[in-house]
């Protein structure tokens, strides 16, 4: 929920997304899949809120959450509800851009969220009183990093990290997901792998591929080392 980057390899979707958490929470369970009757929904589940930061479904479409706004806030004692549940109610619903549109966030910590789908991608900002929505670029890759955890400057190097990386690596699942779990990780504060002692861990780097009607959804333990990949069908005409 801290770090989240988008790319498209030739037609193949790669979205993925590293958890950084404070380790007096308890650790996700390994991805589930919930049937809904009308489709399915993918996703870990947070076991204190019962909500998630990442999830996807069978119909095409992704979520993947960020925490904060455009800028750090002022942390109130209590929020009316969980970001988590928000992300499990946005993939849960037919459109689940129409539903974060139409959400009422009152009283909701600030946040954003990426949305992929219909062929489209989307991120959404929640600065505590307003939402702000932008359609971003499929033909580009970009990489998002909380502001509740990594200042400016972190930000934007991060950025140019990313932008090495494209420059220098072939795109493609595996390259990405070494990314995510381990570039950088000699930084213990800002690394793409972080532990800021002992108190905020990168607790797990998870991915959802979409490539023609065929998608998966991998989740790697940072902490126990264990893993677990779901794969699932998409109906033609819903992906990219």
């Amino acid at each position: 929920m801290c770090t989240v980057s988008f790319c498209i390899n030739r037609d193949e979707v790669i979205l993925t997304s590293n958890r950084d958490e404070k380790t007096i929470r308890p650790a996700s369970t390994m991805p589930i899949i919930e049937d809904l009757g009308d489709k399915i929904i993918i996703y870990p589940k947070d076991p204190q809120s019962g909500g998630t930061w990442i999830g996807c479904d069978d119909w095409g479409n992704c979520i993947i959450l960020l925490n904060g706004g455009f800028e750090m806030h002022q942390l109130r004692a209590k929020y009316r509800m969980s970001r988590g549940i928000i992300v499990r109610d946005t993939i849960s619903n037919k459109v689940p851009l129409n539903y974060i549109r139409e959400v009422d966030l009152n009283d909701i910590e600030p946040f954003q969220v990426i949305l992929f789908g219909m062929g489209r991608l989307d991120r959404m900002v929640w600065d505590g009183n307003k939402k702000h929505f932008f359609n971003l670029d499929l033909r580009k890759a970009h990489i998002f990093s909380s502001v509740t955890l990594y200042d400016e400057k972190m930000r934007t190097d991060r950025e140019r990290w990313w932008e090495d990386f494209l420059k220098s690596h072939e795109i493609n699942e595996e390259n990405i997901f070494k990314f995510h779990a381990s570039y950088k990780s000699e930084n213990r504060n800002s690394g793409l792998v972080i532990n800021r002692e002992n108190k905020v861990k990168t607790y797990s780097v998870s991915q959802i591929i979409h490539h023609k009607n065929q998608g998966k959804f991998t989740h790697l333990d940072m902490q126990t080392n264990e893993s677990k990949t779901i794969k699932f069908s998409i109906p033609d005409g819903e992906g990219i």
